[in-house]
């Protein structure tokens, strides 16, 4: 025995398994010791210190190191975020036990319990008649945060037991804080621009930095005219397609006006009709006269305090002093730049914030799809060879995950990304990044980027306009395949970022194939007008949308689609998808030259909660207005002609006798060299009271941008003008009487559109699938 027990010292003090070599490296966050060498037995505590172990070897690419992670964490990163880099190249990262989850964390509070006290801090009630009343403070606690939660700057989140806690806010976006019961009016409404002439460019300017509230408001502004400058509430204002998020200034109870120290992007109030300024929407948060609800909270940036009102349920762990807190206290948990081969597996990586204005709070956090963000939860730039495999990317404020600039062969395989502050994944440069000469414009370019068998979901919690998938400059064969995408208040997948037909640099060759998207706007119904499932922009080349199903896309006002292509969309084939149940019309072409084969489009939506400034949309809608080549369009010249191609094709109106099935100018222009060819199409009237063979509905525009009268035509005027003529009305025969509910959209062999060429389409390995391993995506 003796001997044995001297062995296993002498076992216990070797450096077994250190980074010689390309053995493996092991973290313990409990038992190790950053004095170790990182053996099995004798692991390193943390991350930070592995890296540096690995920076130290002279490996080469057959040296590959595991690092596993032996516990499940937290694992911790304070600071900054984890850096991984050339020296870090050849390494996987990985889960040491099967069945647990290591969390690489960027909580301050990772390893810190709070102590909680009641608080003093007087509360106003809101209740549901509308009525202010003034409480004491029972219910509330407050908690000194450590310094290391405001490293950089005021936290903007908070997680209790891992889940998302609603800042201080007004009005209240859910009833008793549930996250299923949407209050019924949310929002409150600004009355009109700072200034009326938003043409002079002088007032255009100063309308982008405020606007006159309603009188009905000023109680409610009264309560939080004392704001402290270091930390002021924050107001969220709805534009048609974005939201801009500012830092109040000033408030002017003279003239109602409210200030902001950052801008919009566009003036407030410049878009004539409301669903494009969002319905003169806002909301305020972060002063603690708005922490009137069950599990909102507030902190005190000078103070370093955290007030806090539990959910029934919480007041006893929080009390014991094991309420789980988190405080994200970094805006990056990982980057990944000038390396290779690099492999995250099993893990999780959870917690970073959002911040937006800069330093001065003067800078605009507003654009389409938060394009003006420049951090991400996990940034990756001039790497190869990178993937994330069954990882659960949780816990974000900006974009969970951005494979920018000069990137390739990037992986996100069988992951779950979710609750995130704006979206998921995001592909390609901005156009802060852009590169400073022609010659360096292909070694920008993010290539081979896949996102496949994963859920992405609950996001736009922060920006509204966070957007599923945005893929942006210079991105070339992007593969989206086998993904489930859901509830998000914008856009699920964003393809392109040019407005007009100027051919793109390495752009294109992307396949989005056998993905299930839908529920976009639920349940917060927060954005309009170009959301859609997929949406693109620009020259795209050679790109191929196909066998995804859409469905429930619900928008605040005008818009929510399913197939979206906005201006100079170019050479994109759409085929075998299906859309279902949109409050726009499941097929909307601005311009472009794009091939729609072989879908089936059915607007059936059942919700009436929504306000159209039209008269209902229909079951597609091409340009309201045609303009010749060369012409300007919104501002932006293109020079070549629409070509839009709709063959084979299964639409189902279900509205109302006036409802268009088509909208859009279809009349013959030899000048403006539109070519819109229509051929083999099935339509079908759901609506027992519409006859299609005598009702005006293809043609017409009831859109408010359409600039001239565009005719409305009957099936036999449709005809006339050379399109559909080899096309039928008709019942499809769906095999399924519920087809629109089971995705069985398989067709009796009698069907009408088998006759025009129409192929059957098997949904059924929609979504995420096994892996070889017979592992699922990480839930």
């Amino acid at each position: 025995l003796g001997w044995a027990m001297s062995l296993l010292r002498l076992l216990l003090l070797l450096p077994l398994g250190t980074a010689l070599g390309g053995s493996p490296l092991f973290v313990d966050s409990v038992f190790g010791n950053d004095s170790f060498p990182g053996s099995l037995y004798r692991p390193v505590r943390t991350l930070g210190k592995a890296l540096s172990l690995l920076a130290a070897e002279n490996r080469t690419a057959a040296d590959v190191t595991t690092v596993y992670l032996r516990d499940s964490g937290p694992h911790q990163v304070s600071g900054g975020p984890l850096q991984l880099t050339s020296a870090h190249a050849h390494t996987h990262f990985s889960v040491y036990q099967a069945d647990a989850t290591p969390v690489i964390s960027g909580s301050c509070l990772a390893h810190t319990k709070l102590r909680w006290t009641k608080s003093t801090a007087e509360l106003h009630r809101r209740h549901h008649a509308g009525c202010d009343e003034t409480h004491d403070s029972a219910g509330l606690w407050q908690a000194q945060l450590p310094a290391s939660c405001f490293v950089a700057g005021p936290p903007q989140q908070l997680f209790v037991f891992h889940q998302r806690r609603q800042r201080a806010r007004h009005p209240n976006l859910f009833v008793d804080g549930s996250s299923t019961h949407v209050e019924q009016r949310p929002y409150l409404y600004w009355a009109q621009p700072l200034c009326a002439d938003l043409k002079n460019p002088k007032c255009a300017q100063e309308a982008r930095f405020g606007f006159v509230w309603n009188a009905s408001d000023d109680a409610l502004l009264h309560r939080l005219a004392d704001f402290a400058p270091e930390n002021p509430p924050q107001s969220v204002v709805y534009h048609g397609w974005t939201a801009s998020r500012h830092f109040l200034r000033g408030l002017s109870f003279a003239n109602r006006t409210m200030l902001f120290s950052n801008p919009s992007d566009s003036p407030i109030g410049k878009w004539l009709g409301l669903s494009s300024e969002g319905g003169q929407r806002y909301y305020l948060e972060n002063h603690l006269a708005l922490l009137d609800q069950p599990g909102e909270w507030m902190i005190n940036a000078t103070t370093r305090t955290l007030y806090y009102l539990p959910f029934p349920g919480e007041e006893a762990p929080l009390q014991a002093g094991v309420l789980v807190v988190d405080i994200p206290a970094v805006t990056t948990l990982l980057t990944v730049k000038d390396t290779q081969d690099v492999t995250f597996s099993g893990v999780a990586l959870a917690f970073s914030d959002w911040r937006c204005g800069g330093a001065l709070r003067n800078e605009s956090c507003d654009r389409q799809s938060t394009e003006w963000q420049d951090e991400a939860g996990i940034y990756l730039e001039n790497s190869t060879a990178v993937t994330f495999d069954h990882c659960d990317i949780v816990h974000h404020g900006h974009y969970a995950v951005w494979a920018s600039l000069a990137v390739r062969n990037i992986t996100v395989q069988s992951c779950s990304i979710h609750d995130l502050g704006t979206g998921a994944v995001r592909v390609g440069h901005s156009s802060r990044q852009s590169p400073p000469t022609p010659e360096l414009q292909a070694t920008y370019t993010a290539e081979d980027v896949q996102v496949v068998n994963s859920r992405l979901y609950d996001g736009s919690h922060a920006f509204v306009s966070g957007t599923g998938i945005f893929s942006q400059y210079r991105v070339q064969h992007l593969v989206l395949r086998h993904n489930e995408i859901f509830n998000f208040s914008y856009t699920a997948v964003s393809l392109g970022w040019s407005w007009t037909y100027k051919p793109q640099d390495h752009q294109g060759r992307h396949l989005v194939e056998y993905n299930h998207i839908h529920h976009l706007g639920y349940p917060r119904r927060e954005s309009g007008d170009a959301m859609a499932c997929i949406y693109t922009l620009g020259q795209l080349n050679s790109t191929v949308v196909t066998n995804n199903l859409c469905h429930d896309v619900r928008a605040y006002m005008n818009g929510g689609y399913c197939l979206s292509q906005d201006q100079g969309s170019y050479h994109i084939n759409f085929t075998k998808n299906v859309c279902l149940r949109t409050t726009g019309s499941p097929h909307n072409t601005h311009y472009g030259i794009v091939s729609y084969e072989n879908n089936i489009f059915y607007n059936g939506y059942f919700d009436s909660w929504y306000f159209s400034e039209g008269g209902g949309a229909g079951t597609a809608r091409t340009s309201p207005s045609k303009q010749p080549c060369g012409a300007d369009t919104l501002g932006h010249a293109h020079s070549c002609p629409d070509q839009l191609h709709f063959a084979r094709n299964i639409l189902l109106h279900s509205t109302n006798k006036s409802a268009l099935l088509f909208e859009g100018d279809f009349q013959a222009d030899a000048a403006s060299g539109w070519q819109h060819r229509f051929e083999k199409n099935l339509y079908f009237a759901v609506n027992a009271s519409v006859d299609l063979q005598q009702a005006e509905v293809f043609g017409g525009c009831s859109y408010r941008m359409c600039r001239t009268q565009a005719v409305q035509y009957s099936w036999a005027q449709w005809q006339g003008q050379g399109q559909d003529v080899n096309g039928a009305l008709g019942d499809p025969l769906f095999a399924d009487e519920q087809w629109d509910y089971t995705f069985n959209v398989t067709l009796q062999a009698t069907s009408p559109a088998l006759a025009l060429g129409f192929e059957q389409i098997d949904l059924s390995t929609v979504g995420p699938q096994k892996t070889k391993g017979g592992r699922k995506t990480v839930c």
